[in-house]
């Protein structure tokens, strides 16, 4: 029995895809939500190697290959549609030391910058 090989070579567009991020602090806890995704488009091109049969054949499945190539796409635009991440959580810190506990507690935070880099400032409630 022969084997036939049906190759595809996939594209996207736009590419490169680019991705904007909302950064967002909510009670301690840092969360990503992607906005302005954009809408992606898969292609699914024929790689026309081997014999004449391969050729036909990878000729004939391309609609299909694209068929399914495009709601690639669509899944992987609307994955990351309407959705957030939590990605850290500020989180109390307590010491033992003998005969006592030591608590410390963010308080007040908020989002800024340092030398370029998200930065999560506030206060420490001390107990």
């Amino acid at each position: 029995m022969a084997t036939v090989n049906v190759n595809f070579d996939l594209s996207h567009q736009p590419n490169p895809i680019t991705l904007n991020l909302q950064v967002q602090l909510n009670r301690g806890t840092l969360t990503i939500v992607p906005v302005d995704i954009p809408r992606v488009v898969v292609i699914a091109i024929p790689r026309y190697s081997g014999g004449v049969l391969d050729k036909i054949l990878s000729t004939i499945l391309a609609p299909i290959a694209n068929i399914i190539a495009g709601s690639l796409g669509m899944f992987a635009s609307d994955i990351f549609r309407d959705k957030s991440f939590d990605v850290f959580h500020v989180p109390n810190m307590s010491f033992n030391a003998p005969g006592m506990t030591i608590t410390l507690k963010p308080a007040n935070l908020s989002l800024g910058d340092f030398n370029g880099m998200l930065m999560i400032g506030g206060d420490i409630e001390i107990s």
